[in-house]
């Protein structure tokens, strides 16, 4: 209402109502972040046997827009079958591949390729992961994006941690916060490795199979 009564009002009144009007879109999405985040711990999710081909499938689907504007792709294949919280597993593709795209290089189309292997073991041993949840997925999400400095390879799972301002990138800084979330959730890990300017890559470790009850 106010904005329609401020039609005829001076260039600088309406360029404060458009700040009033950036604030509060990003006071949305951060609180709408915070739940999300918050909700990864709850104890009630159920593991179950879950396809990432099926997983990536119903992500990329909310992906067809940018993917167009941008002239990008994604690549992916026989992921495989794991015991997770799929809609975990939801959130966890959707923010990588959010990211890989929000920080894609302006003149050239993003283009990342997501592969799985079996994580060898003494890489397992290294990380530190239990062998009584047997074998390992290594899931790599490949980006030709801007990358960053490896130093912040750490920091950015972070909450609340951003390496760039708001002015260049929108976002609150929970998204990869989120994905480190999930992984410890799933009694896995998550790592990148960049190089600035040449893009990233994000491993996403998972077991195939939870010590716990699932159906």
């Amino acid at each position: 209402m106010l904005e329609e009564e401020m039609q005829e009002a001076s260039p600088r009144a309406k360029n404060q109502m458009e700040r009033i009007q950036n604030a509060v879109s990003r006071m949305n999405n951060l609180i709408r972040d915070i739940l999300g985040y918050s909700q990864l711990s709850r104890k009630t999710d159920v593991y179950r046997k879950t396809k990432l081909d099926n997983i990536m499938e119903e992500v990329l689907a909310d992906f067809d827009l940018i993917l167009e504007e941008k002239k990008g792709r994604v690549e992916y294949a026989d992921l495989p079958v794991i015991d997770a919280i799929p809609l975990q597993m939801v959130q966890l593709f959707h923010n990588l591949i959010s990211n890989a795209l929000k920080y894609s290089k302006p003149d050239v189309p993003p283009i990342i390729v997501i592969s799985s292997t079996i994580l060898a073991s003494e890489e397992a041993e290294s990380l530190e992961l239990s062998s009584a949840s047997g074998s390992f997925h290594k899931i790599t999400i490949k980006d030709n994006g801007i990358g960053f400095p490896q130093e912040y390879a750490q920091k950015i799972f972070n909450i609340f941690q951003r390496l760039h301002g708001k002015m260049e990138y929108a976002g609150t800084g929970i998204g990869l916060a989120m994905c480190k979330k999930i992984a410890d959730n799933h009694h896995g890990a998550i790592y990148a490795e960049s190089v600035e300017g040449e893009g990233s890559v994000f491993t996403v470790i998972l077991p195939e199979k939870q010590q716990k009850s699932k159906v």
